[in-house]
């Protein structure tokens, strides 16, 4: 059985791409170095008994970086060639020399395996006992996975927290160990920005790497988002995740921010005379966690209030819009106050009920 050629790349940190080892020619077995880096300048590689040939073909429909393995696999097997290594020459013999051609690519084709983008990891066969190559990463070689939190609930105006809103796992930014740098030193690094969706600026950092790459692992890593909703609503999250090498991969996931009703306080019990005006500067004043956000295009863009007095003696409701003394924000909730007055027409004991509410249909009684 003929041992296999490998072929083999290395990650430089320094150039941030893919670079091989010294070649070698002449040698029957070992690593042979192959790099292909930009579309016009692909080769196919061509195994003659006597050396390794770079030919300058260009292969069609392989990305860049495409790693090639050849691995002939046990000799008279229909997917092996059946070329056998030239005899062993004699003392003062002339050394055997590079073909002028390559070998055709028909006579190699059914041992080239192609791995797009990421580097190859290795899977048993059980039934043969040998190892295969197999791909990682997407099939544009992107390598840079992103997951996010499931769907959030929350209230308006109530703090949304989201550890690990998104983690990550990038095959493509693997390192050797030997080149390996931490984040910030010329290694691999990462950044994030969160649309919250509902129109105000997106947050944006630094991701964690909480796992570094290896030869033999990818790099894995993670970040937390943090939001306040000023009004009720369902809102789509974007989070995107990008990297130094310019890649960059998105996700949504979903926040019900429900209404909350607002919170109302009336003053204490009233004596007065029949016939006599009752005036009750403040009758009714409130809190509510929602807040005005402008920027919520489509959406509720700002807080309103109105309140319903009735006096309790069958006489019309007293009705209107309630004043907001201090306008809501993050951590601040919106509050406001309303007046009343009436004139009982006849003594006796009236309950008087202020009902409040909110323009999402929350409502308060006292």
């Amino acid at each position: 059985m003929r041992r296999p050629w490998r072929l083999t790349r290395v990650w430089d940190a320094v150039c941030r791409n893919w670079r091989l080892p010294e070649p070698t020619r002449g040698e029957r077995h070992g690593d042979v170095p192959f790099f292909v880096r930009q579309l016009e300048q692909r080769r196919v590689l061509s195994v003659s008994p006597g050396a390794v040939v770079i030919a300058p073909v260009v292969l069609t429909g392989l990305a860049e970086g495409t790693a090639l393995g050849l691995e002939p696999g046990e000799s008279g097997s229909a997917d092996a060639g059946t070329a056998e290594p030239p005899p062993a020459q004699e003392p003062g013999a002339a050394a055997p020399t590079a073909a002028a051609e390559p070998e055709e690519l028909s006579d190699i084709d059914s041992e080239v395996s192609t791995f797009v983008g990421d580097p190859p990891t290795t899977q048993s066969t059980a039934e043969t006992g040998s190892e295969e190559l197999a791909p990682v990463g997407d099939e544009y070689g992107e390598g840079l996975s992103l997951t996010v939190a499931s769907d959030q609930t929350i209230d308006e105006g109530a703090l949304l927290s989201i550890t690990d809103i998104g983690t990550f796992t990038d095959y493509g930014g693997q390192f050797e160990p030997e080149f390996a740098a931490p984040q910030g030193e010329g290694g691999e690094s990462y950044t994030f920005m969160i649309d919250w969706g509902d129109g105000t600026p997106p947050d944006s950092g630094m991701a964690t790497i909480d796992v570094p790459g290896s030869e033999e692992s990818p790099t894995m890593g993670s970040f937390d988002g943090s939001h306040t909703y000023a009004d009720n609503g369902t809102y789509t999250v974007t989070v995107t995740l990008s990297d130094s090498l310019e890649r960059s991969v998105s996700d949504t996931l979903e926040v019900t921010v429900n209404n909350v009703r607002p919170t109302l306080v009336v003053p204490e019990d009233q004596i007065v005379n029949e016939g006599s005006l009752l005036s009750l500067p403040d009758i009714g004043q409130f809190t509510d966690p929602g807040f005005d956000n402008p920027l919520n295009i489509g959406g509720e863009t700002t807080e309103r209030f109105t309140f319903a007095i009735d006096w309790g003696d069958g006489t019309p409701l007293d009705s209107g819009p309630a004043t907001i003394d201090v306008p809501g924000s993050e951590g601040t909730p919106t509050q406001g106050s309303f007046d009343g007055s009436h004139t009982y027409a006849d003594n006796g004991a009236y309950t008087v009920r202020v009902t409040l509410s909110d323009d999402d249909g929350g409502t308060v009684t006292e």
